[in-house]
């Protein structure tokens, strides 16, 4: 996710769907079928705008907001539906917030989408997160314009 904030009357709404019910093999969707069911815990990293990662948190039985099971997994169809506040809450981090988030699901084919609000009705705006998947190698990478 690259913004997110939790400052000045604003709050990111964070949803991440766990997509490993995946119809693909059933539905002719490629050469290599469906995804594979599996339930996963999530770990959000956050990272503040002046740099460095101020706290990590992975879900739980206790963890807030709406689509997890009993023990904080994820089940497949599902989604997971949380307030950056709240996470930051969750974590013992601060409560204002300006920086990115990192999320490593313990599940394949997670997908999702943030907004930041001020829940007035006056401002929303929000795109979808990117999806990082394999290993990352320090290969440097181009922003197209």
């Amino acid at each position: 996710m690259p913004y997110a904030t939790s400052e000045s009357g604003y709050d990111t709404g964070i949803a991440v769907a766990n997509t490993t019910m995946d119809p693909g093999g059933a539905m002719g969707f490629g050469p290599f079928g469906g995804a594979t069911q599996q339930t996963g815990t999530m770990t959000f990293y956050f990272y503040a705008q002046a740099g460095g990662v101020i706290a990590s948190y992975t879900t739980s039985g206790s963890s807030p907001g709406d689509g997890l099971n009993s023990a904080g997994a994820l089940p497949p169809g599902g989604t997971y539906s949380v307030l950056l506040s709240q996470l930051l809450k969750a974590a013992g981090g601060p409560s204002s917030f300006n920086g990115y988030v990192f999320i490593i699901t313990q599940f394949t084919n997670g997908h999702g989408q943030y907004f930041i609000t001020d829940f007035s009705g006056g401002f929303t705006a929000g795109a979808q997160l990117l999806v990082v998947s394999g290993p990352r190698y320090s290969v440097p990478e181009e922003l197209v314009h």
